[in-house]
């Protein structure tokens, strides 16, 4: 089916260096004897993958005093490579600022008012850095190379129609267990569109599709074009050359293997299967968490270059039914596993990849876990600015039915991989 292992040739490894500020104040009535006035600057090896954590009454296990408020507030500062798309390799802080404050028999005045302008202005500065920086937590360059345009091939079957968009998709890396320089390499997108008919489409199944993708060494002042197609076979004489979920009909997804041998020519990327969210990561997510999709917009793919767009939003419910969905009005209803986004996503959005993107901005993290992905578009209701979302673990149940010789399907950071994965 294609899908056979190659030299990484689409991302590098990443560089990340960061600085972490970890600043706790505790308020609290010591059972014994009070005391005020403890600040350290220590060495800290740990990943800052602490969250905010906010409680009103905790009972510290050491000294048994009562707090009566407590804030930790993990901050981390960082420049990334261009080698993760998602942009969540995490490097040890340099430094971790404790602060500790108890509130005791006698306070001594100047010490109180010391280390509350601390607070103040530690609080101020995050506030600061928060509204101050534009810039999502996710590697948007990165992300456009690894998405591609699909397009519906002409009247002959053997070459494209640059006049029909269908969707969008996006190229995934598996290393190998043995050789992590080595990958399988696959193209996911939403099943509907290379089956039209499972979706109760009128259009007939397609034998071929083609991907529009940006050439390399593109030079607005001399080129004619910056893009260009690459065909994908559909279909060969043993059968289908993409895979579904065999034991779920209601998910819309569908991967295809190829040789990225082929793609020389193309500046694209891939997102590392560690980058999809783990189980327990899409467990946690909820509404109101921010998302972010990057894909083709049909009324503006780009004359001479692709541009994908970036949309932002947030999720809006996760249902536990399948979600009725149309593929023209009035059709006839295909029932669908997805999440609800809260997000303006357009047909030709389908396909296009779905980021978690915790709060903050520019590398600066506040909370809430690490950037992944978390899904695909696979319908929109019209009208309503909602978007259905395939969830990522059904991407990656269809890759791990794939059986993949030495495949190394780690999802999460590289800090918290098994030693025997």
């Amino acid at each position: 089916m294609g899908f056979e292992p190659t030299t990484l040739g689409a991302t590098g490894e990443a560089s990340r260096v960061g600085v972490c500020v970890f600043i706790r104040v505790d308020g609290s009535k010591s059972l014994s004897t009070g005391t005020f006035g403890r600040f350290r600057l220590v060495p800290c090896n740990r990943l800052c993958n602490r969250e905010r954590d906010f409680g009103l009454i905790e009972k510290d296990r050491k000294t048994g005093a009562i707090c009566y408020w407590h804030l930790v507030i993990w901050i981390v500062f960082g420049a990334t490579g261009s080698g993760s798309s998602v942009s969540q390799e995490t490097r040890p802080p340099l430094f971790t600022l404790t602060i500790t404050y108890r509130t005791g028999d006698r306070i001594p005045p100047m010490r109180l008012r010391t280390a509350s302008l601390c607070v103040v202005g530690v609080l101020l500065f995050v506030g600061f850095v928060k509204s101050g920086l534009a810039r999502i937590n996710i590697d948007t360059e990165s992300v456009y190379k690894d998405v591609a345009f699909i397009y519906a091939a002409d009247s002959s079957g053997q070459s494209a129609n640059p006049s029909a968009p269908l969707g969008t998709g996006f190229f995934v890396q598996v290393p190998l267990k043995s050789d992590p320089a080595h990958s399988y390499t696959m193209f996911v997108t939403a099943r509907h569109i290379v089956d039209p008919q499972w979706a109760r489409c009128p259009a007939p199944n397609p034998t071929k599709l083609f991907l529009r993708l940006n050439t390399k060494n593109y030079d607005p002042t001399r080129d004619g074009t910056g893009t260009d197609f690459m065909a994908i076979n559909l279909v060969s004489a043993s059968g289908p050359m993409w895979v579904h979920d065999s034991s779920d009909d209601n998910v819309d997804v569908a991967v295809i293997g190829f040789d990225p041998k082929d793609m020389d020519r193309f500046d694209w990327g891939a997102v590392k299967v560690s980058e999809f969210a783990t189980d327990d990561e899409l467990d946690a997510r909820a509404a109101s968490d921010p998302v972010a999709s990057v894909g083709l917009m049909p009324a503006y793919p780009g004359v001479k270059r692709n541009y994908p767009v970036l949309k932002i939003g947030y999720i809006s419910n996760k249902p536990d039914e399948l979600v009725a969905a149309q593929c023209v009005p009035n059709g006839v209803n295909r029932l669908l596993r997805v999440w609800l986004l809260s997000v303006n996503l357009v047909p030709g959005n389908s396909g296009a990849p779905i980021l978690y993107v915790p709060e903050g901005s520019n590398g600066v993290s506040f909370g809430g876990g690490r950037p992944n992905l978390i899904g695909l578009q696979s319908m929109s209701f019209a009208g309503s600015d909602i978007a259905g979302m395939t969830p990522s673990k059904y991407i990656f149940k269809v890759i791990q039915d794939l059986n993949l010789k030495d495949a190394d399907l780690y999802r999460g950071t590289p800090d918290k991989k098994p030693t025997n994965n």
